[in-house]
């Protein structure tokens, strides 16, 4: 664990021109956490995905303690997720996201969850992008997040199919809101990750409790298919639409 660590920190602080990275809950970032650098002004996106059970949130209709996670003869409950995010204003990111268990047909009973992140300092020539957010602010209100990150984006060479690019972000989250349980633990958290000219990406975080890895490839511009490996192991996957509003 700790080699693993050290690996991930060597690399933070690199960067990424263009599309930014959309976690698998539907935010900026690699899987669950956030980083400073958003989409261009009027971007929408909407997000269909799957949170393997042994890493998901617990929801009203299904808790992964109760499940066996996946034991023999009993229910999974890995859960879909449903999210739309705009960039707006043009330092703000808003999210609505909807997460039920997987199997169930209704949403009755499912975790809805409204966000907001702003960027207080646009990332210059040296200086990182800063933001703070709040996740789960309205909706149930059972997994709040209060953060504050930075994150720098640089270009590093160009190769045969386009600009290899890199990204890191740094951040910490606070135990401030009254909630259920916490988004993101009382602790700091990082990212970072390499791309290729917005086609495709691999990156790494430490999301306050475990690490991550994610990968990304954008076939078309409106399209974009997401993959990560949580906790290193338990597979999970979002498909995005892109829309420029503007």
């Amino acid at each position: 664990m700790i080699l693993r660590l050290s690996v991930l920190l060597l690399v933070l602080g690199g960067c990424a021109y263009g599309a930014a990275a959309q976690s698998l809950y539907g935010t900026s970032g690699w899987a669950f956490a956030p980083t400073a650098l958003l989409d261009a002004d009027g971007t929408a996106r909407l997000h269909y995905g799957r949170i393997d059970e042994n890493v998901a949130f617990p929801t009203v209709l299904c808790n992964p303690d109760e499940s066996g996670a996946g034991g023999r003869g009993l229910p999974r409950c890995d859960q879909m997720v449903l999210a739309a995010s705009l960039v707006a204003l043009p330092r703000a990111e808003v999210y609505v996201r909807l997460v039920r268990r997987f199997d169930v047909v209704d949403f009755r009973g499912a975790d809805r969850s409204i966000g907001a992140m702003f960027v207080a300092h646009r990332e210059k020539r040296v200086l990182p992008a800063v933001a703070v957010g709040v996740r789960d602010v309205g909706g149930t209100r059972n997994f709040h997040a209060l953060y504050a990150v930075a994150s720098k984006r640089v270009a590093l060479s160009q190769t045969g199919i386009g600009r290899l690019e890199a990204e890191g972000s740094l951040g910490h989250a606070f135990d401030f809101l009254d909630a259920n349980r916490l988004e993101l633990d009382d602790t700091v958290f990082g990212s970072a990750g390499l791309r290729i000219s917005g086609r495709l990406g691999v990156g790494a975080e430490y999301d306050t409790r475990r690490i991550n890895y994610a990968a990304w490839v954008q076939p078309i511009p409106w399209v974009r298919l997401t993959g990560a490996l949580l906790d290193e192991r338990y597979f999970s996957f979002t498909i995005s639409g892109i829309y420029q509003l503007k």
